[in-house]
């Protein structure tokens, strides 16, 4: 999805917790009172991102 699109709705968002949800071609992003819809590209656009090398210093668990 567009950083900078993504970005503006974090930054001006009133909203404690936001959920995202990828169907299709679109990110819904959600608080309790607003829903965006956001459209995204194929990961195939772009270039693989390289794996890590050391420990991470945290994780962040995704939904399912």
């Amino acid at each position: 999805m567009p950083a900078d699109k993504f970005r503006d709705i974090v930054r001006e968002s009133v909203d404690d917790t936001l959920s995202i949800e990828i169907t299709g071609d679109s990110a819904h992003i959600k608080g309790q009172d607003s829903h965006f819809k956001i459209f995204t590209q194929p990961t195939s656009e772009f270039p693989p991102v390289p794996d890590f090398e050391g420990e991470a210093d945290f994780e962040v668990p995704g939904g399912s």
